[in-house]
């Protein structure tokens, strides 16, 4: 925005940043004076100017809210188990997906994941496992449901106490 005076003949280099909340269409495109600019390999639009030149940015829209994401367990239905478990989070946004993270404190602290998939395998107590999708503009989804993970890999173990020979 705003204006900026050059002598003729000079020439005027700069970047483009796209807010966030904002993400490149496909019809993306800076112009000076109606003719397209390529940036160079550090992302700056140089210009000689010879005119009155103005620079203008096409293609660039505002992304809408993201709704929470759905989590595939892949059949998974939250009662005990000894084997791992999956778990899976989807969703859509207008720039698309950058990537997901999870939270197991109730939202107090996230990780990022890596991969497509969380594959839990540590044997514990009950333990909730929430998701965000944070999208290419930089915007993040609300929190998906919670999906509850219930894993014991101990092997069980017997102890016989008193007049053991009476059993």
């Amino acid at each position: 925005t705003g204006n900026t005076t050059l002598e003729y003949g000079s020439t005027f280099t700069f970047t483009v940043d796209i807010a966030h909340g904002y993400y490149t269409t496909s019809s993306f495109a800076v112009k000076a004076n109606g003719s397209s600019l390529t940036p160079d390999t550090d992302g700056n639009y140089t210009v000689q100017v010879l005119e009155d030149t103005q620079i203008t940015i096409e293609g660039v829209a505002q992304e809408a809210a993201l709704a929470a994401p759905a989590v595939d367990t892949h059949g998974y239905n939250s009662e005990w188990t000894a084997n791992d478990v999956t778990l899976t989070p989807s969703a859509t946004a207008d720039s698309g997906i950058a990537y997901y993270e999870y939270s197991k404190n109730g939202g107090e602290s996230w990780t990022k994941l890596t991969g497509e998939s969380l594959t839990i395998s540590e044997s514990s107590l009950a333990t909730d496992y929430i998701f965000r999708a944070v999208s290419n503009a930089g915007n993040t989804s609300a929190e998906s449901e919670s999906v509850t993970v219930r894993i014991d890999k101990n092997a069980p173990s017997v102890n016989l106490t008193g007049n053991t020979g009476d059993y």
